[in-house]
Protein backbone atom coordinates (compact mmCIF):
# COMPACT_ATOMS: atom_id res chain seq x y z
CA UNK A 1 0.00 0.00 0.00
CA UNK A 2 2.91 2.42 0.84
CA UNK A 3 4.60 2.20 -3.13
CA UNK A 4 1.11 2.81 -4.18
CA UNK A 5 0.78 6.11 -2.29
CA UNK A 6 4.66 6.54 -2.76
CA UNK A 7 4.13 5.97 -6.44
CA UNK A 8 0.43 8.28 -6.78
CA UNK A 9 2.37 11.13 -5.01
CA UNK A 10 5.12 10.97 -7.45
CA UNK A 11 3.05 11.04 -9.86
CA UNK A 12 0.30 14.66 -9.13
CA UNK A 13 4.05 15.78 -8.39
CA UNK A 14 4.97 15.24 -11.25
CA UNK A 15 1.73 16.61 -13.30
CA UNK A 16 2.02 19.70 -11.08
CA UNK A 17 5.34 20.57 -12.01
CA UNK A 18 4.20 20.14 -15.37
CA UNK A 19 1.22 22.66 -15.20
CA UNK A 20 3.24 25.01 -13.34
CA UNK A 21 5.59 25.23 -16.26
CA UNK A 22 3.21 25.29 -18.63
CA UNK A 23 1.59 28.10 -16.80
CA UNK A 24 4.83 29.72 -16.45
CA UNK A 25 5.28 29.52 -20.06
CA UNK A 26 2.20 30.72 -21.47
CA UNK A 27 3.14 33.35 -18.78
CA UNK A 28 6.08 34.57 -20.05
CA UNK A 29 4.66 33.94 -23.73
CA UNK A 30 2.08 36.35 -22.95
CA UNK A 31 4.82 39.10 -21.52
CA UNK A 32 7.04 38.76 -24.81
CA UNK A 33 3.27 39.48 -26.26
CA UNK A 34 2.57 42.62 -24.38
CA UNK A 35 6.19 43.99 -24.38
CA UNK A 36 6.04 43.59 -28.45
CA UNK A 37 2.86 45.40 -28.58
CA UNK A 38 4.41 48.08 -26.09
CA UNK A 39 7.30 48.44 -28.80
CA UNK A 40 4.96 48.38 -31.84
CA UNK A 41 2.76 51.21 -30.04
CA UNK A 42 5.59 53.72 -28.92
CA UNK A 43 8.80 52.77 -30.79
CA UNK A 44 11.41 50.89 -29.15
CA UNK A 45 12.85 53.44 -27.10
CA UNK A 46 16.45 51.33 -25.80
CA UNK A 47 18.55 52.83 -28.18
CA UNK A 48 16.96 56.49 -28.24
CA UNK A 49 16.79 57.15 -24.66
CA UNK A 50 19.18 59.85 -22.84
CA UNK A 51 18.90 60.45 -19.47
CA UNK A 52 21.03 63.27 -19.84
CA UNK A 53 20.93 66.16 -22.16
CA UNK A 54 23.04 65.96 -24.92
CA UNK A 55 24.96 69.54 -26.80
CA UNK A 56 22.22 68.78 -29.55
CA UNK A 57 19.43 67.71 -27.20
CA UNK A 58 17.41 71.66 -26.83
CA UNK A 59 16.44 72.57 -23.51
CA UNK A 60 13.07 71.66 -22.36
CA UNK A 61 12.06 74.66 -21.44
CA UNK A 62 13.73 78.09 -22.32
CA UNK A 63 15.52 79.71 -18.94
CA UNK A 64 14.19 83.37 -18.72
CA UNK A 65 15.63 85.93 -16.62
CA UNK A 66 15.10 90.06 -16.06
CA UNK A 67 16.86 90.37 -19.39
CA UNK A 68 15.40 87.91 -21.19
CA UNK A 69 16.34 84.26 -22.10
CA UNK A 70 19.89 82.82 -21.70
CA UNK A 71 21.33 82.05 -24.70
CA UNK A 72 22.43 78.18 -25.12
CA UNK A 73 25.43 76.24 -23.66
CA UNK A 74 28.55 75.94 -25.95
CA UNK A 75 28.65 72.02 -26.77
CA UNK A 76 29.63 69.94 -24.12
CA UNK A 77 28.60 72.01 -20.83
CA UNK A 78 25.77 71.10 -18.48
CA UNK A 79 23.46 73.33 -16.44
Amino acid sequence: MLIFVQHWVRSQLSVISYQLSDVSFQFTDYCLLFTGRLRRAFGNTEKSFSPHPTPYTPHPTPILTQFGELPPLPAGEVD
